[in-house]
Order: structure tokens, then sequence, then C-alpha cells
């Protein structure tokens, strides 16, 4: 047995030393452990995230914060319809709307469970969910729309003349269907997902629209018909996908798993972690996927040319040492950065969590710094580094 242990250890140091690769992806402090189940940005700096227990996060600038709670209700989905306007929905047919900077509830026509809600413009929306429920908005009232099935609906997705509804039942295949508004709005089959449980439904600027589901399918609309889309092999259960330009999209799911549309094919990232992620968002070059445990990640998408730019801050890499570490690490800052700017630096645990948090001033280039990680339980962490010129990313593994 302790010959077996040793061996993981080794695996785990191994892993955690080989080379200096840079995450792709970095974990934010959240003020919350609850699961986060959805995200809308406004703005690069700006946007919401709505979760479990009536969790209501908002970003502005620097930090995410908690914002006042509405209801106890688990909330599943965000929409924004304008930088102070948008809706949640939740558990028990919750519906919250946003009236500038507060969120208030609005009347709704069912209790059933709400997992997503959609807008195409200010004054139309819909929202879907558990047993078959969808809703339209419109004249400033939601109503039930008759749907004749008892699936449970997890996704809809609202854009111009398009409205497609996925989801899924138990041992039963459900279409991925689309509402056709000029006929009382039925519900019409479209594609045959064949068994694949659909979680979530998106449309690209130019009406070609994307689904991802169980078993990490993904299917693909061209504006005329769906089929099977290309995707990296062996993938997880996908809970997510999102599109902001034709060629930029984002899908994320269980075991930390993050693909990015770049151009013509998905490319999967590294996320540092192994928690379920249950959604994205995308504004110009910032991406954010958020899941279970408060877990918030960031990513600035930056082309190569972009990298380069001398205006934009430098991507390095920190080796942390000792490695493995029993009771501190120490780092050196990179060499060609400006002395005594400010630095802050960020410790994450394997799950995405946050764990340390602090403000460094006056560190000269190549000089050390340590910080204590005897509280820290064994296992693997990582660090970044952010200041006006540059990050910095490295992970040291802690053996107690």
């Amino acid at each position: 047995m302790k010959t077996y242990t040793k061996l993981i250890h080794a695996l785990l140091i191994s892993a955690v030393t080989a080379g200096n690769a840079i995450p792709q992806w970095i974990a934010e402090k959240s003020p919350v452990s609850v699961n986060l189940n959805s995200i809308a940005l406004s703005t690069e700096n700006q946007g919401w995230i709505v979760g479990d227990k009536g969790t209501i996060l908002f970003r502005n600038q620097d930090a995410w914060n908690e914002s006042a709670k509405v209801t106890d209700e688990d909330l599943y989905s965000v929409v924004l319809t304008g930088r102070e306007s948008g809706w949640a929905v939740g558990s028990r047919g919750t519906i919250l709307r946003l009236n500038g900077s507060a969120w208030e509830a609005y009347p709704s026509p069912t209790s059933e469970m709400l997992y997503s809600v959609s807008f195409r413009d200010y004054n139309h929306g819909y929202a879907s969910g558990a047993n078959g429920t969808l809703l339209n908005y419109s004249n400033g009232t939601w109503l039930v729309v008759n749907t004749s099935t008892r699936a449970n609906l997890y996704s809809v997705t609202y854009l111009g003349d398009l409205c497609f509804i996925g989801g899924g039942q138990e041992c039963r295949n459900v279409p991925l269907m689309k509402v056709d508004e000029t006929a009382n709005r039925k519900l019409v089959k479209v594609f045959d997902p064949d068994f694949t449980e659909l979680k979530s439904l998106a449309i690209s600027p130019n009406k070609n629209a994307w689904a991802v589901g169980h078993s990490g399918r993904i299917f693909y609309f061209n504006g005329n018909r769906w089929e099977n889309a290309e995707a990296p092999d062996n993938l997880a259960s996908l809970n997510f996908v999102g599109f902001s330009k034709e060629d930029q999209g984002i899908a994320v799911g269980y075991n930390g798993q993050i693909l990015v549309y770049k151009g013509d094919r998905w490319e999967r990232e590294e996320s540092n972690i192994k928690t379920r992620l249950n959604g994205a968002a995308m504004e110009g070059a910032t991406f954010y996927a958020i899941g279970n445990n408060g877990t918030i990640l960031k990513s600035n998408q930056l082309n190569s040319n972009e990298i380069q730019d001398p205006v934009k801050p430098k991507m390095l890499g920190i080796s942390p040492f000792p490695n493995p570490s029993t009771d501190f690490v120490r780092f050196t800052k990179p060499e060609n950065t400006n002395d005594n700017e400010p630095i802050v630096m960020t410790v994450s645990n394997a799950n995405g969590q946050v764990i340390i948090n602090r403000s460094i001033q006056g560190l000269a280039q190549d000089q050390e710094y340590h910080f204590a990680t005897s509280d820290l339980a064994s296992g693997v962490y990582f660090i970044h580094l952010k200041s006006p010129s540059f990050t910095a990313s490295g992970r040291f593994f802690v053996k107690h």
C-alpha cells in the first residue's frame, strides 16, 4: 500500500513539475461556494451570474460581489436584454426581472422547473422547463404554450425568426424542435439526436446553430439542416454552448471540460479543474466559465498577433519551489518586468476555488517572494500573478 501511495505521489509531482505550461484558464475569487449555473455579460468587465439558493452575483470592473437575494429558489438561467435589463428563471416556476440595478420577482404562470430563458429583443422571449413547459413573453406577460410533450425542455435559444428547443426524457428519444410562430407557436420536429439528451442550444449571429448534450455530442445547423459536428475525441457530457461571433464559441461540461470554437473547429482547453461546469459567456476577448462549488474561471482569448502587442500584458510562466512543498512556496518575479509595480497573486485548488488572494507591493524583477502552505491540504495548486505589464502562471504540489 505504501508503494502504491508513493507511486501516486510521484505521478502527481511529475505532472506538476513537467514544463512551464501556462494555464489558459485562471480561477477568480468567488464570494460564494454554492453551485453557479448561468452567466451573462454586458461588457468585458460587467455581468451577472445566477446559481443555487437564489444566488445572484454582479461584476463591475474588478470583482464579483453578491447581490441582494430576491428568492431562495435555485436559479438556472440568466439573459440580458440590455445593460440594465434582463431575466432569470429557476425552480418552482421562479421568474426574476432585472430593472436597472435591482432584481425583482415577476409573475409566473407555472410552478414547474424553468431551466432556460432566451430573448430575441427587449419585448419577445421564451423560457423552457420540466415536463414540457414552455412559456412565451410578449406585451409584458408570460403565457404558457401548449407543447403536447412531457419531456424536460432543458434549453431554448431565440434569435430573429429562429427559435429552437431541446431536451430529453428517460429512455425516450426526444427530437430537437423548432417553434413555428406562424402556426400558433407549434413545436415542429427538425432533427433526431439519437437518444442524446440535449442540454444547451445556441444560435450564432449568422443564424447557424449548435446543440450539445450527453456523451459529449455536438450538433450543427448550417442554415438548412442539422447534422453531427466534428469534435475532439473522448468528451465528457456537455452542459452549455454559446456563440458571440460566427467563428467564436464556447462549450463547457463535466470534469472541468472546456471547448473553444476557433475559426472552423472545436479545440479542447485546459481548465486545471475537475469540477462540473454549467455555463459560460463571452464578450470581446474575455471568456468566463462557471460551475459547481462557486467556481469562476476566466480566460483572455488573444490571438498570436495580439499577444505580441507590447501594449498588452506579457504572458509568462513561473516555477514555484520547493515542489512539492510542505511549509512554504517561493517564486521569483520574472525577468524583464517592471520593478515595484502592484501585483495581485491568486492561488486556486484543483476545484477552481481561490484559496489565497493577495496584493504584493515593491517586488523587483528576479526578487523572491514566499508564502505559507502549511495550512493547505495535500494536492495540486495553481498560482497566478497579474500586474499592469505581465501575467504569469505556474503550478505546485503540497505534500504533508
